[in-house]
């Protein structure tokens, strides 16, 4: 071969097609594979069941006829959500009260759940099961994470970023106060009952009913401030408009008043349209705290009148119980397989 024809650029770019080639070979080699095993697997289990089809077969007939004489299997479920926000720390006594609730549901002690949730009875006994869940939304967390920098201190809090803050909420929720509360009831009607009461049931906590006294306190005196701050702007607004107009009737008297832009003097009538605009802003800002803040579980929208029906195979108990009796089923053969092994390796291991 003359030195002119060797090129090693060519013989590089041959190594590396046959290179990538043999990747993806191997690689669809592998998937071949992958496919044959779960065949395999599937045949295996194929041959397993029929080895206990008697024991398969005696478990979906128990979890049929258990379904059958079930009284929750007779009727239909409903559900209703509702997104709620908790003031003054009342995340964790919320969902303290929501495990109550399941519990009186479970001990049918239907008295006492009417009683918590300031309802009659027998609505009491339609409802089946509370559920709550954070509601991890960005709408919700950039209002916290502006509550959040507000109470931290200027020379911290400018080190802490959103996605920070975002991802400390993800990690602990019950840092977090928006939750979802679902209610699952065999009525649908029931749901509408629970508007009124819903957001007192935990009115009776004393300590979180402090912290919103002393909150709403706070806040009142503040709106009384601006308002008495308003009124004495036009007060004033007042005077300067009867001296400006004297000044007007009399232009050679001896009184005047600066009216220059340049002025910042409290006494320029610009400053005090800007000092009421300004107040206008801080009590809109309060009167949306005011909103915010009012009670302890602040509600973001109503329960509807008329609940959605559940569905899916899961809420079927003709299908729920049966899977159930397979998967133990399948727990126990297992295990009774496990233990056939260790025992033949034990007589094994003396044999040896």
């Amino acid at each position: 071969m003359n030195k002119q024809d060797y090129n090693p650029e060519e013989i590089d770019i041959i190594q590396f097609f046959n290179a990538v080639g043999a990747m993806f070979k191997n690689f669809f080699r592998a998937i071949k594979n992958l496919f044959k095993q779960i065949f395999y697997w599937f045949i295996e289990l194929l041959l397993y069941i029929k080895k206990y089809y008697l024991y398969f077969g005696a478990v979906i007939l128990l979890g049929l006829i258990a379904a059958f004489f079930s009284p929750s299997g007779k009727k239909d479920l409903y559900h209703a959500e509702v997104t709620v926000q908790t003031n003054y720390d009342a995340q964790i006594p919320l969902k303290e009260k929501i495990f109550l609730f399941n519990n009186l549901i479970k001990q049918k002690k239907y008295s006492a759940l009417a009683k918590q949730l300031l309802i009659d009875t027998t609505s009491a006994k339609k409802l089946v099961q509370f559920d709550i869940k954070a509601n991890i939304n960005d709408v919700y967390l950039l209002q916290n994470y502006d509550d959040y920098l507000k109470g931290m201190d200027t020379t911290v809090y400018k080190s802490i970023r959103f996605k920070g803050y975002k991802r400390e909420v993800i990690d602990n929720e019950d840092l977090y106060n928006y939750w979802t509360l679902k209610v699952i009831a065999d009525d649908p009607l029931v749901f509408s009952k629970l508007n009124k009461s819903f957001a007192k049931i935990l009115d009776n906590n004393q300590s979180l009913q402090n912290k919103k006294d002393t909150y709403m306190l706070a806040l009142n005196l503040q709106k009384e401030k601006i308002l008495y701050s308003f009124k004495e702007i036009d007060s004033m607004r007042k005077v300067y408009d009867k001296v400006m107009l004297e000044m007007a009737k009399n232009p050679s008297g001896g009184t005047s008043i600066s009216l220059s832009d340049k002025q910042k003097g409290f006494e320029s009538p610009y400053n005090l349209f800007y000092s009421r605009e300004y107040l206008a802003r801080l009590l809109e800002s309060n009167a949306r705290k005011i909103n915010r803040f009012g009670h302890i579980l602040q509600f973001k929208n109503v329960f509807p009148v008329i609940g959605d029906k559940k569905a899916g195979l899961t809420n079927n108990l003709y299908v729920k119980y049966p899977l159930i009796g397979i998967i133990g089923l399948f727990i126990i053969l297992l295990l009774i397989d496990f233990n056939k092994y260790l025992n033949a390796y034990q007589k094994k291991k003396i044999k040896s």
